[in-house]
């Protein structure tokens, strides 16, 4: 078999590239080893002007006789077309729009409802979201914003190029405690900024949540960022697969895109706070939360509470617009994601880890609520 020669058109410095990079490796160490052609590195293209990223992507594609690329693609029409014409091979990560008749990696919109639905969980009324003019950004900004308003809640969103003083403006302009999600990492990093800035205190005043948990970021800013994990290992790993069937000629016709998918919120200090006024109610989440490997029951968090059992109930549902049963099935579904995503346990033994008594029926339910068996779940999601 030929060995492949690849462009990978990816950012290493991005903890998401580098994501999509391990897998796409993966997949090469699998089918036999591949050759990889990078962009220069981002300290050379500063240092020598006069070559944009656009003509050392060409130049690759004429002088290296290579077999594909994967990655982003600049908004240059010439550039596309040039590549599109020559029917080749590529996977493409869209910068500011979907670029047709080429696979493109698309964005799962559950990322926005997951972040949603963590933020409205730590007891938060007001919202907002700030994004970037990206491709990407969309579908992360309307499916939190679908969220937040079924849950009758209002949300403000920042100018999309707003940095500095303009990011600073908008969050005075702020009805506070209130929840953020920003549409990256580096978005968050930025946001966290402009709180210091404005002497805002997070997560009092203000809770953030980034998307892509590059660590890097996460653990530099103070406070260390909340993040969303996203499956980019995966895709990469998916991408590779397809840039193969295409040159093998295998049947991928109808693959249009690859998605990217979230698998976790991982909890920093950016959003270590439950805004939740109800002391006995705040009490009982946390009981839950930090019991989910066990199979607590209604009655295991009434026996924490100073309240009567019915009271309790019927506060919890007023603050949180759910029951204490549903907070529980919540939560212990969660923790199994986690422990499918980041442990080599069989589904048997996950099960038994958290006093599951039947397992088959546990698994219907986690279909149920993912659309996903916890199998699918696992080769989904989780890392190669």
């Amino acid at each position: 078999m030929k060995k492949r020669k690849i462009i990978l058109m990816l950012d290493s410095s991005r903890s998401a590239d580098r994501g999509l990079i391990r897998g796409i490796v993966n997949y090469s160490n699998l089918r036999g080893e591949w050759t990889f052609y990078r962009l220069s590195p981002l300290f050379q293209r500063l240092t020598f002007a006069g070559q944009s990223s656009n003509d050392e992507i060409w130049h690759k594609l004429e002088t290296l006789d290579a077999d594909g690329l994967i990655g982003y693609l600049p908004d240059d029409e010439i550039l596309v077309e040039k590549i599109r014409s020559c029917g080749f091979p590529a996977v493409i990560l869209p910068v500011s729009s979907r670029v047709e008749g080429m696979i493109n990696i698309a964005q799962d919109e559950k990322t926005g409802s997951m972040a949603a639905e963590y933020l409205i969980g730590l007891g938060f009324k007001s919202f907002g979201y700030c994004g970037m003019n990206f491709h990407w950004n969309t579908s992360r900004q309307e499916s939190f914003s679908k969220v937040i308003r079924s849950a009758g809640f209002g949300l403000s969103v920042a100018p999309e190029k707003a940095t500095g003083e303009i990011l600073v403006q908008w969050l005075k302009t702020l009805k506070f405690p209130i929840a953020i999600m920003a549409c990256n990492d580096e978005r968050a990093a930025e946001l966290i900024e402009a709180c210091v800035e404005c002497k805002f205190k997070i997560p009092n005043q203000v809770a953030i949540v980034g998307v892509d948990n590059d660590e890097m970021i996460c653990t530099l800013t103070n406070p260390p960022l909340s993040s969303i994990q996203m499956n980019f290992e995966t895709v990469g790993f998916n991408a590779a697969e397809t840039i193969d069937g295409m040159l093998s000629k295998r049947e991928v016709s109808d693959i249009s895109e690859l998605c990217c998918r979230p698998t976790e919120i991982v909890c920093r200090a950016s959003t270590d706070i439950l805004e939740i006024e109800d002391i006995e109610v705040a009490n009982a989440v946390n009981f839950v939360r930090n019991n989910a490997r066990r199979a607590i029951t209604v009655t295991d968090v009434h026996k924490n509470s100073l309240l009567s059992l019915r009271a309790l109930q019927l506060r919890f549902r007023k603050v949180l617009n759910r029951s204490i049963s549903q907070e529980i099935h919540r939560e212990r579904i969660a923790e199994m994601c986690r422990q499918l995503l980041n442990t080599n346990f069989t589904i048997q033994q996950i099960g038994y880890r958290m006093e599951f008594d039947d397992i088959k029926h546990v698994s219907r339910i986690f279909k149920k609520e993912t659309g996903m068996t916890p199998i699918e779940y696992r080769r989904k999601l989780g890392s190669r």
